[in-house]
């Protein structure tokens, strides 16, 4: 059975979506055919961008002609429309295949098109946010008539499997709850190198060390992170925060200098994989300090999965998404959400708790496996044969 994965956003942007989705069509192609379906791009590009996720699966890249934009709400509709109508195309000799895709507009132009129009395929749908509660750009309505479609649903966390069911109206049994994951071989090739950490970092030397490694939005909290910070500067800590780009980079660069902090931490641009498993694995602890937000209501951040791999303990907001995952006093422990000082007070207690801190590098090890990439896509495949089979 082939499996058509059909991408949307910009793939030369390295983002969590583009992550997760190379990482996961990487994996299902070990045990099935794999096109996945994407923007322009040259190929020179995307075997670095290939490369830079460590990623040597079989798929194969069918490249659309065209680039989608994003910057204009208007060119974006008509750019994502076109692509639509391209992949459309695509499928239109296609047999015996399987749709799996995370993008809403695809589903949302088929709700329009009467249905001998339709794909000949059972589609799947991977769930990663609520669309209209995290954009204005689309409705209820909308995503109401584009959730009508898929055949089955993958959404990553329990919070959107519930508003499927009672929002959408969507079975039950058409859903399966499956987080986002990590790829542990990579993770276990990599390990603790001081030397080049304190090369690389001459002022985590001596320190503990405190590691974000994530995205700069604004609900991702690193405004706290830099509040516990300023609360910490008797202490003998160092906090690394990575993962910035553009603006949202140099906002918070300033925020830290006119804050007289650059002592105490230092915000980065994202950097290569192999160079952040490398400084997780040598720093004390991770922070995962998300504020509330729709966004945070229905995120499975990939940092859990990669914190957990990495054997790193973990400090995290208290918000019921990340309790899905993570077991207090065992894998993590919770502080209140928003509060830089009560995440300073956290950090002090597991930094002080060696024992607790061992505990929780061996748990997060083994539970590590479980999120596996390769295990989520077994599961994955055992869905579409169920689908196959007209079992769903």
């Amino acid at each position: 059975m082939q499996l058509i994965y059909i991408f949307q956003n910009d793939i030369i942007k390295q983002t969590a979506d583009v992550h997760q989705s190379l990482q996961m069509s990487n994996s299902l192609s070990k045990n099935l055919q794999i096109t996945f379906l994407t923007s322009r791009i040259s190929r020179k590009r995307l075997n670095s961008l290939l490369n830079d996720y460590h990623l040597n699966g079989s798929v194969k890249f069918s490249i659309l002609p065209i680039k989608l934009f994003t910057a204009n709400i208007f060119i974006e509709y008509y750019s994502r429309l076109i692509y639509n109508f391209l992949v459309l195309i695509y499928l239109q000799n296609k047999k015996s295949y399987i749709i799996f895709t995370r993008d809403l507009s695809f589903l949302y132009l088929l709700s329009k098109l009467p249905r001998f129009l339709h794909p000949k395929a059972k589609i799947i749908f991977e769930a990663h946010k609520i669309y209209h509660k995290a954009s204005n750009k689309v409705s209820l309505s909308q995503e109401r008539k584009a959730l009508a479609i898929p055949n089955f649903f993958i959404p990553t966390t329990k919070g959107i499997a519930n508003e499927l069911m009672e929002t959408f109206e969507i079975p039950e049994t058409k859903i399966q709850i499956l987080g986002n994951g990590v790829n542990t071989q990579f993770f276990n090739t990599i390990k603790a190198d001081y030397q080049e950490f304190y090369t690389r970092f001459p002022l985590c030397k001596g320190k503990k060390v405190i590691v974000y490694a994530g995205s700069f939005l604004d609900w991702k909290g690193i405004d706290i992170i830099i509040d516990a910070v300023s609360h910490l500067t008797q202490q003998n800590f160092y906090f690394l925060i990575i993962g910035g780009s553009g603006l949202n980079l140099e906002k918070y660069k300033k925020i830290i200098s006119i804050k007289e902090l650059n002592s105490y931490v230092a915000a980065y641009e994202k950097m290569p994989l192999n160079l952040v498993v490398n400084i997780l694995k040598c720093a004390e602890i991770g922070i995962i300090p998300n504020n509330y937000s729709f966004e945070s209501s229905y995120t499975s951040p990939l940092k859990i999965s990669e914190y957990l791999a990495a054997g790193i303990p973990i400090i995290a907001s208290d918000l019921p998404v990340f309790k899905e995952v993570l077991e207090e006093n065992q894998n993590a422990i919770f502080f209140k959400t928003g509060q830089g000082k009560d995440l300073s007070d956290k950090i002090i207690q597991l930094s002080n708790n060696i024992e607790l801190q061992q505990l929780m590098r061996k748990n997060n090890l083994e539970k590590a496996k479980n999120r596996d990439w390769n295990k989520r896509a077994l599961s994955i495949k055992e869905i579409i044969d169920d689908l196959t089979l007209n079992k769903i």
